[in-house]
């Protein structure tokens, strides 16, 4: 367990880091930063693992555009704000001798890895129910004409939600643990090194594991299991978490009285929807981002060792800047470096869109266009932590988190929609080349939304003195 103190053991510890009771010395600090970072990595290399390798699997089974935008994008998106609200909500008022983070984590992990283990046997499950001649009952439509490419698709769809159950009630309790246990004083630091192992993560995937996503597909998936599992555990039981104080909404009894106060807390305050509005715009951008790998592969005729590798160098190259990004976060805050991140980042979807037209542009172009998109991600984090009250912040993360699903669930069907008319259902590959100006729209109403935003943080104190604008 973590070295720390309670708060009765010497009358010098009001001297020590400290977050919820909990009391750091300089050891104790670096040993929760090094539990943390644990659970992280695994946590993110089981991330990259689906929203990579899952587009290709569809995509070789025949899965439109449409449809893959539906099974990884809204059906995400549709958990997301069914569960989100009631994880957070919930894992917010828990009281237990565990703390009110570490339960949901211990239980739910199992489940991830067990979901992970079903996606790697999809194909051995769906040859098994084609045996049943299901495949000719779900046929056409949205589904492959021929049987037994509809009963992998249909297969694939069934046990990547059920991942996405799972994954939607631990994932977001993650992020609330380390809010809870690391003190305020070091948060910028330590999403800097959270951040620096998210990219190591992402890089020892793109550089060495995807290249192989079609040929050792089962591997990668139980593999990302294993680890996450053992990692993951092995986090949550180390970790200690701290006291809290008594549930703010422990007065609201019943279910309606516990949704009115949420609804009235979360959605009645203009600042908090223009917060809200720009992380779903961000998010959206970022999720049509998918489509690229068609363009790179099929009419750019660029093989997946060579996006591996970019991917992975641009994610090397963000890995020496993270920690720099965490400097100038600690001293500029969080809002004005991602506004000012964002405005860098805007113009790359222009100019991929005109000028990514061969393998020599894509090595600079494409490596360009990750590692601004990939920079702005890791502002999020910090900008995130920095905007809600704190005492409330797993109620308010669900909130932005419904918000973003409300965007995803018909902004993805919708990309996918436009990417299968442009494309003429990817009959003209090269008009894949259209995600490119379609981000760029979508980055740019989300970056419109972060200058009006910026102006209200200002207002309730910015750079100086910001103070979450009262609800309630």
């Amino acid at each position: 367990m973590i070295p720390v103190r309670s708060r009765s053991d010497s009358s010098s510890d009001s001297d020590l880091p400290n977050k919820n009771g909990l009391y750091y010395t300089k050891w104790g600090l670096v040993v929760v930063f090094s539990y943390l970072l644990v659970g992280d990595f695994c946590l993110q290399f089981m991330e990259a693992v689906l929203p990579s390798v899952m587009p290709l699997q569809l995509d070789a089974a025949g899965a439109s555009n449409t449809l893959k935008a539906v099974i990884l994008g809204t059906t995400a998106s549709f958990f997301n704000l069914i569960l989100n609200p009631y994880i957070s909500f919930k894992s917010d008022g828990m009281r237990t001798a565990w703390g009110r983070r570490r339960p949901i984590l211990l239980f739910m992990t199992p489940f991830v890895c067990l979901a992970l283990s079903l996606i790697a046997f999809a194909p051995e499950i769906s040859k098994a129910l084609q045996g049943f001649g299901l495949g000719k009952i779900f046929q056409g439509g949205l589904l492959p004409h021929e049987p037994s490419m509809a009963m992998l698709v249909l297969t694939l769809a069934v046990v990547v939600i059920v991942f996405q159950i799972f994954n939607t009630l631990m994932q977001p309790i993650f992020y609330y643990l380390f809010i809870d246990v690391v003190p305020d004083a070091y948060i910028g630091r330590f999403v800097a090194c959270f951040r620096i192992v998210a990219t190591a993560a992402s890089y020892v995937f793109n550089m060495w594991i995807f290249p192989s996503a079609m040929t050792h597909t089962r591997e990668i998936y139980l593999g990302a299991a294993v680890l996450y599992g053992g990692g993951f555990l092995f986090m949550t039981l180390m970790v200690k978490e701290g006291t809290y104080p008594p549930p703010v909404h422990a007065n609201a009894i019943t279910a309606w009285d516990k949704i009115r106060v949420y609804v009235k807390e979360c959605y009645s305050h203009k600042h908090y929807l223009l917060f809200n509005a720009r992380n779903a715009f961000l998010v959206l951008s970022f999720s049509s981002d998918m489509f690229i790998v068609f363009y790179l592969t099929k009419s750019l005729a660029i093989g997946l060792e060579d996006i591996g590798k970019v991917t992975a160098n641009a994610t090397l190259a963000l890995l020496v800047l993270i920690y720099p990004f965490g400097i100038l976060t600690d001293r500029f805050k969080p809002t004005r470096v991602s506004f000012a991140m964002m405005l860098i980042g805007l113009p790359m979807g222009l100019i991929c869109f005109f000028f990514l037209t061969d393998r020599a542009s894509y090595l600079v172009l494409g490596f360009a266009y990750l590692l601004v998109k990939s920079s702005i991600g890791s502002m999020d984090l910090p900008f995130y932590a920095s905007i809600p009250p704190q005492e409330r912040y797993g109620q308010f993360g669900s909130a932005n988190q419904i918000v973003c699903s409300l965007f995803l669930i018909p902004g993805a069907v919708l990309t996918g929609i436009v990417m299968d008319a442009v494309t003429q259902d990817g009959a003209h590959p090269e008009m894949y080349r259209y995600i490119y100006l379609w981000g760029f729209l979508l980055s740019g109403i989300s970056t419109f939304l972060m200058y009006l935003f910026y102006r209200s943080w200002r207002r309730y104190g910015g750079p100086g003195n910001y103070i979450p604008p009262a609800v309630g």
